[in-house]
């Protein structure tokens, strides 16, 4: 007998159902797993696989992201004031022409 398939979620969009419900649901799928000696793997690989590596290039990657976020964030920060009687059109003129 096909059964229907409800996909539960921390999300509190789409369908709920009662708590005794949802752990009847939950009991009846590991029961159904265990019987069938079939395994639910649930892997984050996020950060695994680059902890994980020896590749020198996914060195290069972090380098490259965070050199990425230092620009970001100097980007942001407002310039600074020259103290009084300080020229700094030469310096105006230089970062114009590198952005």
């Amino acid at each position: 007998m096909p059964r229907a398939s409800i996909q539960m979620t921390y999300s509190a969009f789409g369908p709920t159902v009662p708590l005794k419900e949802a752990q009847k649901i939950e009991k009846e799928t590991a029961d159904y797993l265990l019987n069938s000696r079939k395994l639910s793997l649930i892997v984050d690989l996020d950060q695994t696989a680059i902890h994980a590596t020896l590749d020198s290039t996914v060195g290069e990657w972090i380098a490259e992201d965070e050199a990425w976020k230092e620009k970001k964030v100097m980007k942001m920060k407002p310039p600074e004031r020259a103290e009084e009687g300080e020229d700094v059109s030469d310096e105006i003129a230089s970062e114009s022409e590198m952005a």
